[in-house]
């Protein structure tokens, strides 16, 4: 039984890294405006055979939910539908945050789904909703692990997206201090961070600057 447990975990890991592999190298095409779509779909077999094996592995279920984001970031720069792709990932990132063997990165992915469907969404109402349950699920990730750098950055995105329609300007300084707090937090957390979202940061200092 123990030789069994042992050969099914390097099974998952195996499949996890090839998962990884075709993650990466998907967002690499897309980045080069080549279809990452090929890319995807192998990795969507890596990711049928770690469900076979663990149907409700944390790592998996995080891997899939990344593969749905770069595939509505093609369909979007191709003009294409994105709200049915965003929603199954949602699904999916609210099923495995709901797992007893949730991660941080679970409630992170879940958190991030929400941020992308309320820059997404028309209704202002939807926009919000999404926004608060985005920052709900960042605050029971930090619970765990306070210095999550993706769960900081996440949550920054969130109260920036946040202050667009906010009619209080104390109410838009106090957060869009945050912002940056909170991105400068995550940067000093993963120094790699910084180069992908340094724009990030000087937008948020330039909108507190006419306050």
């Amino acid at each position: 039984l123990e030789m069994t447990h042992q050969l099914g975990s390097k099974m998952i890991d195996s499949e996890q890294h090839a998962a990884l592999l075709h993650l990466t190298q998907a967002r690499d095409l897309a980045h080069k405006e080549i279809s990452p779509l090929p890319s995807l779909q192998l990795l969507k077999n890596d990711l049928d055979g770690c469900f076979a094996l663990a149907a409700s592995d944390p790592v998996c279920h995080y891997l899939s939910v990344q593969a749905s984001w770069v595939k509505a970031d093609w369909f979007a720069k191709q003009k294409m539908p994105v709200t049915e792709l965003l929603n199954a990932a949602l699904n999916e990132a609210q099923l495995s945050s709901k797992s007893s063997d949730a991660t941080p990165d679970n409630w992170q992915a879940l958190a991030e789904t929400h941020l992308r469907i309320a820059g997404t969404v028309a209704l202002r109402k939807n926009r919000e909703h999404h926004i608060l349950e985005g920052l709900s699920a960042v605050q029971k990730l930090l619970m765990v692990n306070p210095n999550h750098a993706l769960g900081l950055r996440t949550q920054a995105a969130l109260l920036f997206l946040g202050t667009e329609h906010q009619s209080d300007d104390s109410k838009k300084a106090k957060d869009l201090k945050e912002v940056i707090r909170l991105l400068e937090l995550a940067f000093r957390s993963d120094q790699f961070l910084e180069s992908a979202f340094r724009l990030d940061l000087e937008l948020a200092r330039m909108q507190l600057a006419k306050y």
